[in-house]
């Protein structure tokens, strides 16, 4: 059974919008939930299927209409709320887990918090076999000693194991690795596993090349700490 396949896309879904993004699927994030209309928010979901939906803003101005509806990226990440603690004053700790890409397909009026019908944003996962040169490639890159330093890579690192499939890989390594919000927001817009592929195995390679050149200029080396694969 797909993540998609648990998800009831009948029915609206409740919004959480926030200035970038935050949440991809397969990947977790703590989330502090104190605003009275996102308490609501919460409060609803846990009383349903826990489910809600991650949304970017789309306009940089969205701090001027925030009382409002500012205007909102079209693809979002559906969570599932996995652990939640209720705070005394009503605030919520939560555990939210990324489940499935969506669009947004058509908002609807409601208060206190926004919903919308949404709709799967996924095309079909190629097969392992077909990724096995990617994936070699990934783990090749990953393991990197010009790599080795940097915490985020060491975090992908220790999660790695071969039963992680590739697509799934890619969106734990992206959230980790990328803190650039406006390719975070790319990739959870793409809908094709193949191309989000591409795109990382790309990354970790700038990646490589930013931190070759900058051991090249802290050392006054031009050999220095370069192991290529």
């Amino acid at each position: 059974m797909t993540e998609e396949s648990q998800i009831n896309f009948e029915r609206p879904i409740p919004l959480f919008p926030l200035a970038s993004c935050v949440l991809l699927p397969h990947a977790t994030i703590r989330l502090h939930i104190f605003e009275h209309r996102y308490r609501a928010m919460v409060a609803d979901a846990l009383e349903t299927d826990r489910h809600i939906a991650m949304a970017v803003f789309n306009d940089p101005r969205w701090k001027e209409s925030y009382e409002g509806n500012p205007t909102l990226q079209p693809a979002v990440c559906v969570g599932r709320i996995i652990r939640e603690t209720k705070l005394p004053d009503g605030r919520y700790n939560l555990l939210l887990q990324g489940r499935a890409r969506a669009a947004i397909t058509e908002e609807h009026p409601h208060e206190p918090y926004r919903i919308a019908t949404l709709e799967p944003l996924e095309t079909d996962a190629p097969l392992e076999i077909d990724l096995e040169a990617s994936r070699q490639r990934i783990d090749q890159l990953l393991q990197d000693p010009n790599l080795g330093e940097l915490a985020s890579v060491q975090a992908v690192r220790n999660c790695l194991c071969n039963d992680v499939p590739t697509s799934v890989l890619v969106d734990l390594a992206a959230l980790t690795i990328c803190q650039e919000p406006a390719a975070r927001y790319a990739l959870l817009a793409q809908p094709d596993p193949a191309l989000r592929v591409k795109w990382l195995i790309h990354h970790l390679q700038s990646l490589r090349d930013t931190v070759i050149k900058a051991h090249r200029c802290s050392t006054g080396d031009p050999d220095a700490f370069i192991y290529l694969n």
